[in-house]
């Protein structure tokens, strides 16, 4: 059972009431919705354009992108984002797209090419535009049609995964009823493609029967595609008006950067900490490797401004009353006046403040990585120096098994990682390589001793890799925006104490290699916790992620 919405220790009452304060904000009544008219793209090769439905002369397709461009004004004029699929026929070449394949003897999902091009292609495409697109609902507009005259009616349907998705089409049934005559059909759920794999909360309306004469003839009359329009934006606003995107999980968050650092140092460190890690908070170079030392010094980290001491850093540092302070990076980056700052900000004097810093992030980290040293396994990771998305895959894991990090060009070896590869020939056994040959080479690769790389095409699927490879048993996954650095390295530190996973988010979606993992990984997902406040990391990835673990 996932455990949802714990309260903060009583300890760190004060950023508990941040917190609140936080995450129970309302959101606007305003949201981005994304029209998908349905049909009216090539299929496969040759093809010719997917019509839909054809009755009487009229083709669903043209219908329905119709109703799409009267709903989008609709939806405009009342405030809303609006992105179209389409606002033509889509006549561009299909291809074999990655999609979803369920394979019923593993119970588990795929999302790759299949080989083939047809149906599933196109609709992951209008699947793949409205996650890329961040919207926060997804609507597809069709027409029905049936082999006798007589079937009629308007319905709307969800995925049987898709709570909000659920409400979203039971309020757009009762207002688009208020505006038609058309026979009531009801809302319920389907297994549509685009339901289940839009990622946003879905639905998607069956405008009448074009079979039928009756509905024929409203549907296509300007009166009626304007009543559709109307009833359908009146769903939209009475869902959101239910202000329905509150919080799932547990998040630990502050204001600001700082003190989400404060807070995660707070709920990892309840009782104080002997030794603190401070580090800059304006660039991430310097804390690349420091989870790692955070596990072997069983110590919090915090960030700082570039010539202050934030208030929320000095007033954890307050609570956590330590013994030691260690500095991450030179003094151009936490000056000596901040480190005095520190110092005086947990009682401490500037003789209790030690500095671990180098010339640039190649030697700060072999430094960290002396003070950690090599585990009696043997194994160190090695990551780019030049993006910290990798780091931070690892750095949980890294941390909870104090393996150090290493930092590496991608073509080259820098002196300092050399310098501790030839100080630890003899211990250093193997290596887990973070990322693909684009960030570290083939020749890079082939001088580290027994190399296992995990890699995917992007910072999302490397970081799916490394749960994938690493995390077998259920344990804490800590969801952090992946271009959101400060959030994701203090996330890093915070999960390396309890030997938590770090999840990798895009900030507009959930992104399909996270969806992959979560669909095929549920039983292994025992608490979700989202670092960062609802600016970096919004409510609706908690949605996101609760489609696909349903």
């Amino acid at each position: 059972m996932i455990r949802r919405l714990r309260p903060v220790a009583a300890s760190c009452a004060l950023i508990a009431a941040m917190l609140i304060l936080a995450v129970w904000a309302s959101p606007a009544h305003a949201a981005h919705i994304f029209i998908d008219p349905g049909h009216g793209s090539i299929l496969v090769p040759g093809g010719g354009v997917d019509p839909g439905a054809v009755s009487a002369g009229f083709k669903e397709k043209d219908i329905a992108l119709q109703i799409s461009f009267r709903l989008a004004s609709e939806l405009r004029a009342r405030g809303h984002t609006v992105s179209l699929y389409r606002t033509g026929d889509v006549t561009t070449a299909p291809v074999d797209r990655n999609t979803w394949q369920y394979t019923e003897v593993t119970d588990t999902w795929a999302w790759g090419k299949d080989g083939t091009i047809w149906q599933r292609d196109s609709l992951q495409a209008r699947s793949d535009a409205a996650n890329a697109a961040g919207a926060d609902l997804f609507i597809s507009v069709h027409l029905n049609a049936y082999t006798t005259t007589t079937a009629n009616g308007y319905e709307t349907y969800s995925a049987a995964e898709d709570r909000l998705g659920a409400s979203l089409a039971a309020s757009l049934q009762r207002e688009v009823l208020e505006e038609i005559p058309l026979r009531d059909r009801g809302a319920a759920t389907a297994g549509f493609y685009v339901l289940r794999w839009s990622h946003m909360p879905a639905a998607l309306v069956e405008c009448g029967f074009i079979s039928n004469p009756t509905d024929r003839a409203y549907v296509t009359s300007v009166a009626g595609q304007t009543a559709f329009a109307r009833g359908m934006a009146e769903g939209v606003d009475a869902f959101l008006a239910s202000d329905p995107y509150r919080p799932l999980w547990e998040r630990v968050a502050g204001a600001t950067r700082y003190g989400t650092a404060a807070a995660l140092s707070c709920d990892g460190w309840p009782d104080g900490a002997r030794t603190v890690l401070l580090a800059t908070g304006e660039d991430w170079p310097d804390a690349l490797a420091s989870a790692p030392l955070s596990g072997a010094l069983d110590a919090p980290l915090l960030l700082s401004a570039p010539g202050t001491l934030p208030t929320e850093t000095a007033q954890e540092l307050e609570r956590l009353n330590p013994e030691r302070i260690v500095v991450l990076g030179g003094t151009g980056v936490v000056s000596e006046n901040v480190a005095a700052a520190a110092a005086d900000a947990a009682g401490l004097t500037l003789a209790d403040v030690t500095r671990i810093g180098g010339a640039d992030r190649y030697e700060t980290a072999g430094l960290i990585a002396a003070e950690v040293g090599v585990p009696d396994d043997g194994r160190v990771c090695v990551v780019t120096g030049s993006s910290p998305a990798d780091a931070v895959s690892i750095s949980a894991y890294a941390g909870a098994n104090k393996i150090p990090i290493l930092l590496v060009s991608e073509s080259a070896i820098p002196t300092p990682t050399a310098a501790f590869a030839e100080a630890n020939s003899e211990t250093w056994e193997s290596t887990l390589i973070i990322g693909g040959t684009g960030v570290i080479s083939g020749s890079v690769e082939a001088t580290l001793p027994a190399p296992t790389r995990l890699a995917g095409p992007d910072r999302y699927a490397t970081n799916t890799a490394v749960l994938d490879q690493l995390y077998r048993s259920a344990g804490t996954y800590y969801v952090v925006n992946g271009q959101a650095y400060p959030d994701c390295l203090t996330a890093g530190v915070r999960g390396a104490r309890d030997a938590g996973a770090i999840m990798l988010v895009h900030p507009k979606t959930l992104g399909n290699h996270q969806r992959l993992y979560i669909e095929n990984h549920e039983t292994l997902i025992k608490r979700i916790r989202m670092v960062g406040g609802t600016g970096v990391l919004p409510i609706m990835h908690e949605w996101m992620i609760d489609k696909a673990l349903r």
